[in-house]
């Protein structure tokens, strides 16, 4: 101990800084480093929970990224279903309309030739009745009067119906 009165360095002193030393350690160590530790081990736990989490959002989109493309992918494949079914669907009405047509054309044309089968017969008749007239006139002319009685309105008639036979063929 001497050797410390001959430093300078009072023992009672230093023993009493060695106790404040101490007793100011335990304080830090109870209020202010346990504290520090568990804030630092919280903060350690929630920074891997945040990395797990990480992980799992990405692993999360990566699985939403191949079900957004299937998604496309089937999207698509319907899409070109659809397009195709519509595409049937309108040969098949492009179909019926051209037979619709088709039927109208063919009831026009039936109709044309029915009228013009109309007019014919009655262009036919009215020749008839223009050759019987002119029948009877050449027959007065010549005979000087007309023909009178059933036997001539028969032998007109019979004439008439003889021009029209060679009319008729070729």
């Amino acid at each position: 101990m001497e050797l410390l009165t001959k430093l300078g360095i009072d023992w009672k002193l230093l023993l009493a800084q060695a106790a404040n030393f101490l007793i100011v350690l335990a304080v830090l160590y109870r209020f202010l480093y346990k504290p520090l530790l568990k804030f630092l081990d919280e903060r350690k736990r929630r920074i891997e929970l945040s990395l797990t989490e990480a992980k799992r959002i990405e692993t999360e989109l990566k699985q939403l990224e191949v079900k957004r493309t299937e998604s496309e992918r089937d999207a698509r494949r319907l899409a070109q279903t659809i397009l195709a079914e519509a595409e049937r669907e309108a040969e098949v009405r492009r179909q019926e309309v051209l037979a619709k047509v088709r039927e109208e054309a063919q009831q026009a044309v039936a109709e044309v030739k029915q009228r013009f089968e109309t007019e014919r017969e009655e262009s036919m008749r009215q020749l008839r009745q223009e050759a019987a007239r002119f029948l009877t006139q050449a027959v007065s002319k010549i005979v000087g009067k007309l023909p009178a009685g059933e036997v001539d309105k028969k032998l007109i008639s019979e004439a008439v119906e003889e021009l029209g036979r060679r009319r008729t063929r070729p």
